[in-house]
């Protein structure tokens, strides 16, 4: 197997482990990366500050935890949530790839040392400032009419700085902070490579809608499915596509169910991620009939579902098999009564592994 498809475990460990070290310094031309922004509110009692992200998931009914005290607990926080969300068999050991999230870069940006942008090579410095300028990437938003906006956190990619409102990260508690870094995380994963935007031609001119939906569901009581829900890490099914340029491949993990149907955990879409749990259901087939020499033959288009997604576009995938071949896959968008494919359909390789430290 190709090793840009082991779930693209440099791609998926690039998202969920290096997404802030690749950061916007990889694209000129925008100097708003989309640094988290913060709601205060006065009262008769002074005023409180939360991030716009845990703010917005409070009035959707949202719950949440206590909040880390210390520098380590926040890190440990976002580690932990991050690691359960992204994880897969593909990658290093959970308990590895927890740790290694910790260290790589979530400390350097809560302490302030910085990190390693393994993507152009360049150190990402973090400066505590006096303030920094209001973004104008927040998009829609209600606030009660006592409260206003103000930036914790912005982005100069051209100087591979992020510079941080020294007063206002203060002020914020741990599950805030911690919030702060999860948001930027998926702010990343929806400019540059979102399925939510693929046909859309607006990647990197997005507002962070969905990335504070995305931060406050995952960092709730109420949570979110990990990626990969339902695959067992020591047994599984991974099918990739046999597409000459890696970066473009479809990828799924697959597993049988009770119920005589092959469940798809879609992991890359022609190129394009998503942070929810992508999930299609296949009736009437088995793991086995997705093998190359497996005999069977069948052609089926089922709706993928993006589990726990707030207004989820509509997908399609597409799979049909002739005796003795892989799997083709087709992924499509509905933008109303139009069908739009996201890129070329792909022959899928299919292979059970069984992982030696899942």
């Amino acid at each position: 197997m190709r090793s840009s498809i082991k779930f693209a475990s440099v791609h998926k460990i690039g998202l969920a482990l290096l997404a802030l070290t690749i950061s916007l310094s990889a694209y000129s031309g925008t100097r708003d990366g989309g640094g988290g922004v913060a709601v205060r509110c006065a009262d008769q009692h002074g005023s409180s500050l939360q991030l716009l992200d845990l703010y917005e998931g409070k009035a959707r009914g949202l719950t949440f935890g206590m909040s880390p005290a210390t520098d380590l607990e926040i890190a440990d926080l976002t580690a932990d949530v991050l690691a359960t969300h992204y994880w897969n068999p593909w990658t290093v050991p959970l308990p590895q790839y927890k740790d290694s999230l910790k260290s790589s870069f979530i400390l350097g940006i809560i302490t302030g040392k910085g990190f390693h942008n393994y993507q152009t090579n360049k150190f990402v410095s973090i400066s505590y400032v006096d303030s920094v300028p209001l973004s104008n990437d927040y998009g829609n938003y209600y606030i009660r009419p006592n409260c206003h906006l103000e930036q914790v956190a912005y982005f100069d990619d051209v100087q591979s700085t992020i510079m941080i409102d020294k007063k206002l990260w203060n002020e914020l508690d741990g599950l805030d902070k911690a919030a702060l870094v999860i948001h930027e995380i998926g702010y990343f994963e929806f400019r540059y490579i979102g399925l939510e935007y693929a046909g859309t031609g607006v990647q990197g001119v997005i507002s962070s809608e969905r990335s504070r939906q995305f931060t406050s569901s995952l960092l709730s009581t109420q949570g979110l499915m990990p990626k990969i829900f339902g695959v067992d890490p020591h047994y599984f099914m991974s099918c990739y596509g046999d597409n000459p340029d890696g970066q473009k491949d479809t990828a799924f993990f697959a597993y049988d169910s009770d119920q005589g149907e092959v469940t798809l955990v879609v992991s890359d879409n022609n190129g394009f991620f998503s942070p929810y749990s992508e999930r299609v259901k296949i009736p009437g087939i088995s793991t086995n009939d997705l093998l190359s020499q497996a005999p069977s033959s069948f052609h089926q288009k089922q709706r993928v579902s993006l589990v726990g997604e707030i207004d989820a576009p509509t997908f399609n995938l597409e799979i049909t098999k002739v005796s003795n071949s892989g799997p083709t896959v087709l992924i499509t968008r509905m933008f109303g009564n139009y069908e739009l494919p996201i890129g070329e359909a792909q022959t899928m390789n299919c292979n059970f592994n069984h992982p030696a430290n899942p």
